[in-house]
């Protein structure tokens, strides 16, 4: 399966609800889609916001190399599939982004590119 971001983005917001739920957008330029290729090609577009992620802080505030766990339980996703390998084709709104965990990492830009750098949920 290839994934071609084709310039969209991810936008990850908190609400700061209990307990501490999020929200993240799909942000692509004008006429581009997200293509996931393989037996079924999805094409998932600009949307948002939708519920919901959550953080989970990995560390102390005393180090300087914590990071934040995003942990998704994203439902509603709307996207077209076609292919004879999809299970259903069309469009449809009931895409789930519900397994995954990604570690989101600071890095420094200047001096030192690429030099960690304290991030902390809360």
């Amino acid at each position: 399966m290839t994934i071609d971001m084709n310039g969209c983005t991810y936008t990850l917001t908190s609400s700061g609800g209990a307990p501490n739920p999020g929200r993240i957008s799909i942000d692509c330029p004008a006429g581009k889609v997200i293509e996931v290729t393989g037996p079924c090609l999805l094409k998932i577009g600009s949307q948002g916001p939708l519920n919901s992620i959550r953080y989970h802080n990995i560390g102390s505030t005393a180090s300087n190399t914590t990071e934040v766990t995003v942990e998704p339980n994203v439902t509603g996703i709307h996207y077209e599939a076609s292919g004879a390998g999809c299970v259903k084709t069309g469009t449809g709104t009931d895409g789930a982004f519900t397994t995954g965990n990604t570690v989101v990492t600071g890095e420094v830009d200047q001096p030192t590119a690429g030099a960690m750098t304290s991030i902390w949920w809360s």
